[in-house]
């Protein structure tokens, strides 16, 4: 990471675990938006930008998809209800 890039970074980090704090989100939510963070801004691209935003349009929408399919052919798991001793 260039060093211009660190103070930036590090400010967005405090910015999302204010954020997290005022929302009251859980800690993996900030975990999981730091590390959304980290992989937008950290990795280099090389492509233009309408370019970057088609492949990530593409790679969103696919990942939806898939959690759709993966939701409606995964049954969710239902407690059994808990019968009362007169029952």
């Amino acid at each position: 990471m260039g060093s211009g890039l660190a103070l930036p970074f590090a400010l967005a980090i405090i910015l999302i675990g204010l954020l997290s704090i005022a929302f009251r989100l859980e800690k993996t939510a900030y975990r999981w938006a730091s590390i959304t963070l980290a992989i937008i801004v950290l990795i280099p691209r090389s492509a233009r930008a309408q370019t970057i935003a088609l492949r990530r349009f593409v790679e969103v929408s696919v990942g939806i998809i898939v959690a759709l399919v993966v939701v409606a052919l995964w049954p969710e798991h239902q407690p059994s209800a808990v019968k009362s001793p007169g029952e």
